[in-house]
């Protein structure tokens, strides 16, 4: 398996409140990797987030598809994985040379998931894996599903660490630069929320243009990120740099 790791994988605009792909993002080399690593004809399935947003399903891998064109692959079908279909399709996977986790509210996307038995079908897949924001905070053993609704953040009943695929044995969460600043049921999300969490588990935050590739066992960090461990971060790596996992 090849696993690109992305905080998020592409030049994307809402339209209408759906997430619209223009084309993979260039920054710290993600596209030239993914060219390298990804054979054409493209026969993507998208596994949804949320498996009963069919609209918004069907117009991300609409628009999925339009990206893979705009950059240059040969494209023979983007298909998507929710509720509708999940009971066949997923039998399907290997029919596919990509699979791309779709980004969305982590708990919902963890749920879908576990219900078709996910992890166990990725097992032997060879393929290439493309997770995106909550796709990618997934692919952990154990996930850090970092509070992001309201009321989240100060329901005791919250689940705050989930079993995941387990492609990866290390967690993240995405959109740094902007959950930095920003504050949720009264806590400032970094100091009430990141930091005390990271004494119980340790994770890496990646801003939108940085992403971790993974084959092998063996995981590489490209561009800016941070880690966060026992109360504390640090800034770990730059913009147009890597660093060995």
């Amino acid at each position: 398996m090849k696993l690109f790791l992305t905080s998020s994988a592409a030049g994307f605009v809402t339209i209408n409140g759906i997430s619209v792909l223009r084309e993979f993002a260039r920054a710290n080399g993600f596209l030239n990797l993914l060219k390298k690593q990804l054979i054409s004809p493209v026969k993507c399935i998208v596994m949804a987030s949320d498996p009963q947003r069919y609209a918004a399903n069907d117009a991300f891998a609409s628009s999925l598809g339009d990206g893979f064109l705009i950059d240059g692959f040969q494209l023979e079908r983007v298909e998507v994985c929710d509720s509708r279909n999940s009971k066949t399709i997923v039998d399907r996977i290997d029919e596919y040379n990509v699979v791309f986790l779709a980004g969305g509210h982590v708990p919902t996307q963890n749920l879908f998931f576990k219900s078709i038995d996910l992890k166990s079908r990725l097992k032997n897949y060879d393929g290439v894996v493309i997770g995106r924001s909550a796709g990618s905070m997934n692919c952990a053993d154990i996930v850090y599903a970092q509070p992001e609704l309201v009321g989240e953040a100060i329901d005791p009943n919250y689940e705050r660490y989930l079993d995941g695929l387990g492609l990866i044995n290390f967690s993240i969460i995405p959109h740094f630069e902007f959950i930095k600043d920003e504050m949720l049921d009264g806590l400032d999300i970094v100091k009430d929320i990141c930091l005390p969490d990271s004494k119980i588990r340790p994770f890496y935050a990646l801003i939108n243009n940085s992403f971790i590739y993974s084959e092998n066992g063996c995981s590489t960090l490209f561009g800016e990120a941070y880690f966060f461990k026992d109360g504390g971060f640090d800034l770990i790596c730059w913009e147009e740099k890597s660093i060995d996992l």
